[in-house]
């Protein structure tokens, strides 16, 4: 079958974040790579600093703390770092006076020491917050592990996060900034793969893993990524069934096609109403010769989904593979009646009168088609096997000619000219 336009990376179900600060600071400070992941985390944790400063100004009743926080722009200065060690070392100072014992204080002072890089001092106050039964622990696991990446202790970092699973979420969700906003696969590929060390039991991280080597174009590593989903955590079978699909798209590509099929079949099945899905199992069964089931499948995809083009085109193809041509013919018509602007209803009309041999007919509808879509040499190409059949060499010649220009290193093409030039 003349292969239809590739499908575009999903990207719908996109991960929600844990910390929404977090979206939106990879978004607005323009956080890029690595080096700068440990920046990124500090800049977070200035914002906690500041959040708390005006708990405590709150709580105490302290005017100087109201007076500074009510000035404009104090905040942003607070968590940027502009007045980092004239105001975290009075919050850390009031918040421990006030209840030198109470685990929250901690917290408040784990975040002042984080902005001053002083990681030895957060790392002591967080550790104490747990020790003393806060009720923030997965925060406090993630700050820990914030204190370990300052430090450029990834093993660790990871260790610590680990403790609070939910913690992938939010590397899901600055990853997904990163590849969906900002277009920026490789660093997205960074967040996807700390995610799946947080939580290497949970599907979704391996997908968006599996779907950011798709984007950066390395098949065999999404391949791997998609096939690691296989036993994982997957609640709703979303990303599962995507990896499936994935998979059978990659196996048809490089693999057995029998491997293609199986897999295939398993996506389907946590989905039917996946018309992608039946179109793939429905052309990988055509391409081995099950055109009755294949039949079935394009069917149910118009039945799901009447308003999609492709299983349209699908049935029209595979009745004239089974030469059943009146019945082809009835599917490109309805095709044509449904997408009047789409070509591959004129083109495959031409296909089926070609196989016909109804040349002169043929090269009508392929005609058409060029017209729709000039920049397409296989539609080029078969208009020239068209005229031939309809014994006008001139025309297929400039056909011919045209599919050349467009496709410089077709050999075949090249070789169909030669032979019509030496006529």
């Amino acid at each position: 079958m003349d292969s239809p336009p590739q499908n575009r990376l999903l990207r719908r179900n996109r991960p929600r974040a844990l910390l929404p600060v977090g979206l939106v600071l990879v978004l607005v400070l323009g956080v890029r790579g690595r080096s700068l992941l440990a920046t990124f985390l500090h800049n977070i944790t200035g914002l906690y600093c500041a959040a708390q400063a005006a708990q405590v100004s709150y709580e105490t009743g302290d005017t100087p703390w109201g007076s500074l926080l009510a000035d404009d722009g104090v905040l942003p200065q607070i968590a940027t770092g502009e007045r980092t060690f004239a105001t975290t070392d009075r919050l850390a100072n009031v918040a421990t006076a006030l209840d030198q014992d109470g685990a929250r204080w901690y917290y408040v002072l784990g975040h002042c020491r984080l902005v001053q890089r002083d990681l030895e001092a957060a790392r002591g106050a967080f550790t104490s917050y747990l020790d003393k039964g806060g009720d923030r622990t997965s925060l406090a696991h993630f700050f820990l592990g914030v204190v370990r990446e300052l430090a450029d202790q990834r093993d660790q970092a990871i260790m610590a996060w680990r403790q609070a699973p939910s913690t992938a979420r939010f590397f899901l969700s600055v990853g997904a900034g990163e590849l969906y906003a900002r277009d920026n696969a490789g660093d997205a590929l960074e967040y996807f793969e700390i995610a799946t060390e947080i939580a290497p039991t949970l599907c979704e991280p391996h997908y968006r893993l599996g779907a950011t080597w798709l984007e950066l174009g390395d098949p065999q590593q999404a391949l791997l990524a998609f096939s690691s989903t296989e036993g994982l955590d997957c609640p709703d079978h979303l990303f599962l069934g995507e990896s499936y699909y994935q998979r059978g798209k990659l196996l048809a590509e490089m693999g057995p096609s029998e491997d293609a099929i199986e897999v295939a079949r398993r996506s389907l099945e946590l989905d039917r109403r996946d018309v992608k899905r039946l179109l793939l199992l429905g052309n990988l069964l055509e391409k081995e010769g099950s055109y009755t089931e294949a039949y079935s499948l394009f069917a149910e995809a118009i039945a799901a989904a009447p308003e999609k083009m492709w299983p349209y085109i699908n049935l029209c193809n595979i009745q004239r593979l089974q030469q059943d041509y009146p019945d082809a013919l009835h599917w490109c018509t309805l095709a044509m009646e449904r997408f009047p602007e789409s070509v591959y209803a004129y083109h495959y009309t031409g296909l089926v009168y070609l196989d016909m041999e109804d040349f002169r007919e043929a090269a009508a509808w392929f005609e058409q088609a060029a017209a729709h879509e000039t920049s397409n040499a296989n539609i080029w190409i078969r208009l020239g096997e068209a005229y031939v059949g309809a014994g006008e060499p001139d025309q297929a010649l400039a056909a011919y000619r045209m599919a050349l220009r467009l496709d410089p290193d077709n050999a075949l093409v090249q070789r169909a000219i030669d032979r019509l030039s030496a006529r």
